[in-house]
């Protein structure tokens, strides 16, 4: 199991339950939140030319991964029984990942729980808070 970030969790993600295992990026577009310092919200996009680069973790199976989810959704304000009221969804979405495997791998990861965002885009896919 694998978890994608693209934002602040980005090398700042020191957990026993997940580990680090290369780079990748999914098909979409990134926008920036201006609050205090700033944070990415990314919408995957199958149909995207554009992609978000982000970092990959491999979930560790001897832990337990709905503990770790538990803390990423609070962390990422997603509210699994009700998503419609949250900022982030978390999926399973396809990633980029050539260095581990040559298809996608399937990957979860928070994306934008809306399409149309009034927000500032960032073109390169890259959050550089």
């Amino acid at each position: 199991m694998y978890l994608f970030v693209y934002g602040t969790l980005q090398s700042s993600f020191h957990n026993p339950m997940a580990q680090f295992v290369g780079t990748g990026s999914f098909p979409g577009r990134m926008y920036l939140v201006r609050w205090q310092f700033g944070y990415p919200i990314a919408v995957y996009d199958p149909q995207s030319e554009k992609q978000v680069h982000g970092e990959i973790f491999q979930l560790s199976e001897a832990t337990a991964p709905e503990m770790l989810f538990r803390t990423l959704d609070r962390y990422e304000g997603y509210d699994p029984s009700a998503p419609e009221k949250s900022e982030y969804l978390r999926q399973i979405i396809p990633v980029n990942c050539p260095a581990i495997a040559p298809v996608p791998l399937s990957a979860w990861s928070y994306v934008g729980n809306a399409n149309n965002y009034a927000l500032e885009r960032i073109p390169s896919g890259v959050f550089e808070g």
